[in-house]
């Protein structure tokens, strides 16, 4: 039985640990990573110049047809470059897209409507993905909150899909 958690009372007034030297040293020892929905996010994507905002280390570009990434960690876009891919340090989206996708990420920070509204100035299209009502932080303490659908319906203007990936939601967005 899933029990529907907003967001863990123990750990709402906690720092977010999730800077810039945190990433740093997780991106150094984490391995190649892929989700069930990436081969859904290649498809919608496909022929599209895309931003990956908080990319890792490229996991999801790599199969993307023209990606660009952004990250806060250093580390993370030395091994995006390492790939073969392009990306740079940072904390804000730039330029204008064909869509912006942020994978595992909404999750890690403080302000998630602020940065879908944010993303929205760049572009016209928003694919997301988050876990689904899983890890909440007292599990995950990377994790600021648990999403459910109706938590979703809340935050993302110009919804058009929730896709259930197992434990993760797909989120499309599109002007």
């Amino acid at each position: 039985m899933r029990i529907m958690l907003k967001r863990d009372v123990l750990t709402a007034n906690q720092p977010n640990i999730n800077t810039k030297e945190y990433w740093d040293r997780e991106w150094s020892k984490r391995e190649a990573r892929s989700y069930p929905y990436y081969a859904k996010i290649a498809e919608l994507t496909r022929g599209k110049k895309v931003l990956d905002f908080g990319c890792g280390r490229g996991d999801l570009m790599s199969l993307l047809d023209n990606p660009y990434g952004i990250d806060i960690s250093e580390k993370a876009i030395e091994i995006v470059k390492s790939r073969g891919m392009k990306g740079e340090v940072g904390d804000k989206p730039k330029g204008r897209w064909d869509v912006i996708v942020a994978t595992e990420l909404l999750e890690h920070v403080d302000n998630d409507k602020e940065l879908l509204e944010e993303f929205f100035k760049h572009t016209d299209e928003v694919l997301y993905a988050v876990p689904y009502n899983v890890m909440p932080p007292s599990v995950e303490p990377e994790h600021r909150r648990v999403y459910t659908q109706e938590y979703i319906t809340r935050i993302t203007s110009h919804l058009k899909d929730i896709m259930i990936f197992g434990e993760y939601l797909l989120v499309r967005a599109k002007k």
